[in-house]
């Protein structure tokens, strides 16, 4: 893990658990290594000839690499050590669309468990901004696995890979934006007080 430093001006953890801290950097370390995947994703659907799902998994990358900038500023804005562990850069690979979407869900999953996890921890150590800052992140966790759920229902509704149905869905999937996380474009204003 690469130490990156602490805020000078700030108090020691400003009373964060330790371990609370370690799991936010590990945390921060799963969104920006679900961004990689998502990413490759994204190359798999444009090699398909399927632009839509591939513009729909690039936004859904910013948006992890934004929630990896919420916690890593929320770390800094503590005084705690920022440690970034490596991302894994294996090469996925993916049978068919809904091979693709069902790991897609999978991966979803896992980012919620590690939210919950840390979200757990903070509750039991009645730290209840860290609390409040995850149960926003355990929110949005449960809005993309539900868009995910969505999209892999209608997937498996189509009759194959090169069918009308798909191709609604992708044209569908095209229109989606990016919008950057209200805690990072308010980084100091809302104090990571949200809910």
């Amino acid at each position: 893990m690469r130490r990156l430093g602490k805020s000078p001006h700030r108090e020691r953890y400003r009373g964060m658990d330790e371990g609370i801290v370690k799991a936010l950097n590990r945390q921060v370390t799963v969104e920006l290594d679900s961004s990689y995947l998502y990413i490759q994703m994204a190359e798999w659907f444009d090699g398909k000839e399927l632009g839509g799902f591939a513009n729909w998994l690039r936004k859904q990358a910013h948006e992890e690499v934004g929630h990896a900038l919420v916690l890593f500023n929320y770390l800094l804005d503590h005084d705690a050590d920022v440690a970034l562990g490596k991302v894994d850069a294996k090469r996925h690979f993916f049978v068919s669309v809904r091979d693709a979407m069902a790991k897609l869900l999978l991966r979803g999953k896992f980012i919620a468990a590690g939210v919950n996890r840390v979200l757990d921890m903070a509750a039991g150590a009645e730290d209840d901004e860290t609390r409040l800052l995850l149960t926003w992140f355990a929110a949005v966790q449960l809005e993309e696995e539900a868009a995910v759920i969505d999209m892999l229902g209608r997937v498996n509704a189509c009759r194959g890979e090169d069918g009308p149905e798909l191709r609604q869905l992708d044209a569908e999937l095209a229109g989606r934006e990016f919008a950057i996380p209200e805690l990072l474009r308010n980084r100091h204003s809302t104090r990571y007080m949200v809910g």
